[in-house]
């Protein structure tokens, strides 16, 4: 499964990579794999991506390493926030950035 859906993450459409993304997070939700991590958060800090893309990325870390403290992804989210421009964290999208956080921190 991961084969597949890791290949459509280099797709020209967005609407394709969404999908894979939510399908990752879906199929592998708890499992911290570190190989999902690195091919994700690379996606995540790119500032040509659009916030759509960005924040659904956001919450496929948040599901994968859901309540694991995970340093990396907490890094990648935090310098996510810094970085981005106000106008993409004050649309609809940018408060899946803040649950992403959140899930990182569930339970704990």
């Amino acid at each position: 499964m991961f084969a597949l859906l890791a290949d459509k993450l280099d797709a020209k459409s967005d609407h394709e990579k969404i999908g894979a993304l939510i399908g990752l997070s879906m199929t592998y939700a708890g499992s911290n794999r570190t190989d999902i991590v690195e091919i994700v958060i690379p996606m995540i800090l790119d500032l040509n991506n659009d916030i759509e893309l960005v924040s659904i990325a956001s919450i496929t870390l948040g599901l994968i390493c859901i309540s694991s403290k995970n340093d990396e992804c907490l890094n990648a989210l935090m310098t996510l926030l810094m970085t981005r421009d106000k106008n993409d964290l004050d649309s609809p999208y940018g408060r899946y950035v803040a649950l992403a956080l959140g899930l990182l921190f569930f339970g704990q």
